[in-house]
């Protein structure tokens, strides 16, 4: 973060400090200061990238409670909850201390297993909620960066033929963007690959009889797709 935070500043002063004795001190403050306020930009826009990645990762975690101790301890208060009635309570022979293992009530069981489902499935929809209410925030910023970065070369390309720049400087700028472009979608590859574990992660949980998953992996579809989408639009500029 700090090099990309270095090259940022040096690509834009090394622009701003050529400018011609003829350019105005006026036009040279203004841009300078247009090319500082987009570096800060660039650089809380990457800061957020990397947040994400963070956000992202290991979205999938195992659920907390675990199965067999949900069956012992709560199966009596979850059967009645969908749908069971006080024999299945009894007949199951429920106690707070009672072990998983033990757990003699299909009811029970079921209405256990049927939660931790739940469970595990809204704990990977909330994350990928959040990750999506910080794509919101990326999604917008980037494209704001994007076109000011897009409008600085094309002003830059027109002081260069002016004369009031040399081609290394819109080079030296160039780069600067390049660089914070790159990294910026790695970020968001990072993020991506993450997202691809979740949904690999609910197929996982389907396929090994933990239940329903597919509002998870539609979840995790959507999110892919507004990633890859972000992703694209991150073009790298030719010198």
């Amino acid at each position: 973060m700090k090099l990309m935070k270095l090259i940022l500043i040096l690509s834009i002063f090394s622009v701003s400090a050529c400018m011609d004795a003829s350019g105005s001190m006026s036009n040279s403050r203004t841009n300078t200061s247009k090319s500082s306020q987009l570096a800060s930009e660039e650089l809380a826009l990457l800061s957020e990238a990397k947040s994400l990645v963070k956000q992202s990762n290991d979205i999938i975690t195992r659920n907390t409670i675990d199965g067999a101790l949900v069956g012992a301890a709560i199966g009596c208060g979850l059967s009645l909850a969908l749908g069971g009635n006080a024999d299945d309570c009894v007949s199951g022979g429920l106690l707070g201390g009672v072990t998983g293992a033990a757990v003699g009530n299909n009811a029970g069981t079921k209405a256990a297993k049927a939660n931790e489902t739940l469970v595990k499935q809204k704990q990977i929809i909330n994350k990928l909620r959040n990750v999506n209410v910080k794509l919101d925030s990326i999604e917008k910023k980037l494209l704001s960066v994007l076109k000011k970065q897009n409008e600085e070369i094309l002003s830059l390309e027109t002081q260069l033929r002016a004369g009031q720049i040399s081609d290394g400087e819109l080079k030296s700028r160039v780069r600067g963007i390049n660089a914070s472009r790159k990294a910026l979608r790695s970020s968001l590859q990072q993020a991506s690959s993450k997202i691809d574990k979740a949904y690999d992660r609910s197929v996982k949980l389907e396929n090994s009889g933990e239940g329903d998953f597919s509002a998870s992996k539609i979840a995790a579809r959507s999110t892919k797709k507004r990633l890859t989408s972000a992703i694209k639009k991150i073009s790298i500029l030719s010198l």
